[in-house]
């Protein structure tokens, strides 16, 4: 009998539990266009178009030891179309983008019903954002129907503080709301480090992983080599029967090591640390206390 699908596992054993232990990457790359997006006259700032925010999604496992998102859940995204049907083995997903030209991406979440042209009901209880690797994300408003943004940029395109730069446009975006401090952010160094203070900072729970994987080598006898490691981050949301969003932040460590000479140039694994809500409140969900070893 065939093992589940990543999708099959995340409905049938609920997305906390799902992503408690799994690492999720939603690199699903859109590109921004006046098509799917609606410039705001700020040049950086985009909003994405009713008609776009909905997709089919599934979670792949990747396989394939030197890739960088080896032993983590894809997810891939396939847009939907109101009375098309949805592809097997796939959930309905709100999903918001990045922009890799560099800005700030935005949407609404509905409430209440969203019919398709069949008067089915399609608002589904799921919410991600694409994979964070020193993005910040913004959530404000009803709980209801809350407004996330998503703003990033390749490092090439913006130099000095990131976290900074992303927060003043946010207020430009928001002044209201950022001036009663009433959102909630999640920046790099919730998730993955960067500076500090003019320091190199990397969190402590990567910090932890990496020590106990090179001991559990070290025990081994095995000729083990780090090449380099970091941390990246999913944001993701749920509505309960309610009606009312929670988000969560996923956090992860990606690792890039070498056994041995005459082998791979390097091997990848990615490995999940901690779940926390982030939106209304913050709260450590789970921390995975025994992630497990490098294969």
């Amino acid at each position: 009998m065939p093992s589940a699908t990543g999708t099959q596992k995340f409905l049938e054993h609920g997305a906390l539990e799902f992503t408690r232990t799994r690492p999720i990457v939603a690199n699903a790359l859109l590109t921004l266009n006046d098509e799917n997006a609606e410039r705001m006259p700020d040049e950086q700032r985009h909003k994405i178009r009713r008609s776009r925010r909905l997709h089919a999604a599934k979670l792949v496992k990747t396989n394939n030891p030197t890739v960088d998102r080896n032993l983590a859940y894809e997810l891939v995204l396939e847009r939907y179309e109101p009375g098309t049907p949805r592809p097997a083995d796939s959930f309905l997903t709100w999903y918001l983008p990045w922009n890799p030209g560099g800005g700030q991406v935005t949407m609404h979440i509905p409430d209440g019903e969203v019919l398709d042209d069949r008067g089915a009901n399609v608002n589904p209880p799921v919410f991600f954002t694409a994979e964070l690797t020193g993005c910040s994300v913004f959530i404000r408003g009803d709980r209801r129907r809350p407004e996330v943004f998503h703003s990033g940029a390749h490092a090439a395109s913006w130099q000095g503080s990131a976290g900074t730069h992303w927060r003043a446009l946010f207020a430009r975006s928001r002044p209201r709301t950022f001036a009663r401090e009433s959102y909630v952010e999640v920046n790099k160094h919730h998730y993955m480090g960067g500076e500090l203070l003019g320091q190199p900072y990397v969190p402590p729970l990567v910090k932890e992983y990496i020590q106990k994987v090179t001991d559990e080598e070290a025990r081994a006898g095995r000729a083990f080599d780090l090449v380099d490691c970091t941390g990246f981050g999913c944001v993701f949301g749920l509505r309960d029967e309610a009606g009312l969003w929670s988000f969560y932040l996923q956090e992860n460590v990606r690792v890039f090591y070498r056994r041995g000479p005459g082998g791979p140039l390097f091997q990848c694994a990615n490995r999940t640390l901690r779940v926390s809500r982030v939106y209304p409140d913050r709260a450590v969900l789970s921390r995975n206390e025994e992630p497990k070893p490098l294969p």
